[in-house]
């Protein structure tokens, strides 16, 4: 399969490498879109990942097959993925701190991602796709639920205006025109 491969600061290469099997609790997803991220750019600038890595943690595509032991996904379900797996056993995972775990698993900058025809991950990390949710449009969730929980967490209340940067969501239809646009929030 081909793959984008992070060799180092300004070095991804396009490369063949074999086709992952997926491992037990796992499953192997055949890619339909994957994004490029703004933590993507800064490891193209600065090296930041390690090298050999398949980079991309924005993505969405549908089950190519299932590891031992995998129950409740099935062969063409389509996915997207959450970017992060904490272990569930250190200080920081057991003390309510997951995003601080020292094991946290991660598409794209731990693990292989999904800048690759196929990704083989732990099936904790799916999520289903809804009918009438295109893998383009799954493959913006990961950025999607930032922004979603930078407004729950704000002071934000409904009925208050905010000015927001559409330029990303312009493959999710809305009914606004332009580079920027007022939206109106209208509950949780």
């Amino acid at each position: 399969m081909k793959a984008a491969i992070f060799r180092g600061a300004r070095h991804i290469e396009v490369a063949e490498v074999p086709t992952p099997e997926p491992g037990p609790g796992e499953a192997l997803a055949r890619v339909h879109c994957c994004g490029i991220c703004g933590s993507d750019l800064e490891a193209y600038q600065t090296g930041m990942y390690e090298p050999g890595l398949v980079i991309g943690h924005e993505f969405a595509g549908e089950v190519a097959s299932v590891g031992e032991g995998v129950h409740g996904w099935a062969v063409g379900d389509r996915v997207t993925a959450d970017n992060v797996l904490p272990c569930g056993q250190c200080w920081f995972c057991l003390h309510g701190q997951p995003i601080l775990c020292q094991e946290i698993l991660s598409p794209g900058i731990t693990l292989d991602g999904g800048m690759a025809e196929y990704v083989r991950l732990p099936v904790q990390l799916l999520h289903r796709l809804p009918e009438g949710v295109s893998t383009r449009q799954g493959a913006l969730v990961e950025p999607l639920s930032i922004a979603v929980h930078g407004v729950c967490s704000s002071a934000l209340r409904p009925g208050e205006r905010v000015l927001c940067w559409v330029d990303i969501l312009r493959t999710i239809p809305t009914e606004f025109e332009g580079d920027y646009a007022p939206y109106s929030i209208t509950g949780k």
